[in-house]
């Protein structure tokens, strides 16, 4: 794929549509939507707006470097970036971006950038990533540099060593973390910070690319353009949304709350009515919307592949943790003495996180991945052989074992007394017994369903 150069102006950079357009408006669309998201919520704002001096006043606390920063100026600053939002909102689009040269003087003078922002006063993409820099805080600032800095993305980055890469990912971070604003991110009450900030970032990763995959497919091309329907029209392009305006306004919905930065757990106005962006919410909403597309499998395929993947992810978070230990266990070739005890304990702490999920959390996300089977991945970098390792199944199974004499498992053996695996694929000639019985050889008991593609039992010894 060709890549683009970082001093290339966005109406050239964005001329055609592929993986490494994509890649970089998503990157950058996920940035704007928090940076919305935080005016939003923290200052009161609608960035779409202009500001008065009272309003800036809450700007310039939240944002020290851009204190100094006449009033007209920042509300200048702010149509740059609405400009940068919008181009990166819409897959199809292209045009340029301009930005005036006391704007640029005023933040280069405590930036030096690195490569060229403007050419003819038009931004170029790295100039867009330097104007974020600034409107972002310091939470925000790895997670991009990390997505937009990457070796298939920019020919600047591709010579570039993984070192020379990956410290001037970190270089950037620390710099522009000194530079941007102080605000702290925004978590409602009594939530699992942890748990919750993964849930956003999976939402807001694959709402990008599900939203760009439903462009895509409408529109039927990979050229981009100077202006770019509205998504209603997108979306009266395909015949599939003629007969269920539920789905054509909950994508509508869903994009809107993608575009504006909402989080889960806020409430959002959907159909006349406020809800919860709940995680039941979004589970049902994804499903309804695969199960219209299925009528139409063929045109939208690459829609229904991506709200399949988002599925597995949210299993994967919860449950891939399990396989890989079990993994680790089961495989004689990555088993060893040392390692027996710990790993038998961390077996037990993943099984713990698995229930830490609601039922009904296991039973949305079995419903949307209907009908494919689950493919679980763990990478070759998790494991001493470095060898990918992956379980395909329509359902998972999980296995729990009590002993009060421990458990020979291959050669070695443990004395904890509780002991849980994951049924995973695995070559017979590699697999370990449990007790001088395979896996596979063990009656069953007391199945309990985490939904219809997840079931947990006790194993008969």
């Amino acid at each position: 794929m060709k890549k683009l150069s970082l001093e290339m102006p966005l109406d050239v950079a964005y001329s055609v549509i592929n993986h490494t357009t994509i890649g970089v408006k998503s990157s950058v669309i996920a940035l704007c939507s928090d940076i919305d998201r935080y005016f939003r919520l923290k200052l009161d704002l609608n960035v779409s707006n202009h500001i008065n001096e009272f309003e800036y006043n809450r700007v310039k606390r939240e944002y020290p470097y851009l204190a100094n920063m006449s009033l007209e100026q920042f509300n200048r600053l702010l149509i740059v970036f609405k400009s940068i939002r919008d181009i990166n909102a819409h897959l199809h689009l292209r045009k340029p971006v301009f930005i005036d040269d006391d704007i640029i003087e005023y933040l280069t003078y405590i930036l030096q950038p690195d490569y060229a922002l403007e050419v003819n006063n038009k931004l170029t993409v790295y100039g867009e990533a330097y104007i974020l820099y600034f409107l972002s805080r310091k939470y925000n600032i790895f997670p991009f540099v990390t997505a937009f800095y990457k070796f298939e993305y920019f020919k600047e980055i591709s010579k570039m060593t993984g070192k020379e890469k990956s410290d001037y990912q970190v270089n950037t971070q620390h710099v522009v973390q000194e530079l941007c604003g102080i605000g702290k991110p925004i978590y409602p009450n009594n939530v699992d910070k942890f748990n919750y900030q993964f849930m956003n970032d999976l939402f807001k990763k694959y709402m990008t690319r599900i939203i760009y995959s439903i462009e895509k497919c409408c529109s039927k091309t990979n050229k981009s353009f100077d202006n770019t329907w509205s998504m209603s029209k997108i979306l009266n392009n395909s015949s599939a949304f003629d007969f269920d305006e539920e789905v054509y306004n909950l994508i509508i919905t869903l994009r809107n709350c993608w575009l504006h930065g909402f989080c889960l757990d806020e409430q959002i106005d959907f159909d006349g009515k406020s809800i919860k962006l709940d995680y039941q919410f979004i589970f049902t909403s994804f499903t309804k919307i695969k199960r219209c597309l299925m009528n139409h499998e063929e045109e939208f395929k690459l829609v229904i592949d991506e709200l399949n993947d988002f599925a597995i992810s949210c299993f994967n978070f919860y449950v891939l943790r399990l396989i890989e230990v079990s993994y680790k266990v089961l495989d004689s070739r990555l088993l060893s003495e040392d390692k027996i005890d710990s790993r038998v304990r961390n077996l037990n702490l993943a099984f713990e996180r698995f229930n830490k999920a609601k039922l009904d959390y296991y039973e949305l996300a079995g419903e949307l991945i209907e009908p494919d089977d689950i493919v679980f991945k763990v990478g070759g970098s998790k494991f001493a052989d470095e060898t990918t390792r992956m379980t395909k199944c329509y359902k998972l199974n999980i296995i729990k074992f009590q002993s009060e004499d421990g458990f020979d498992i291959g050669d070695y053996h443990t004395d904890n007394k509780n002991l849980v695996l994951a049924s995973i694929d695995i070559d017979g000639d590699f697999s370990n017994e449990i007790n001088g019985r395979y896996l596979s050889e063990y009656s069953l008991e007391n199945e309990k369903k985490f939904g219809n593609r997840i079931s947990v039992y006790d194993a008969v010894l």
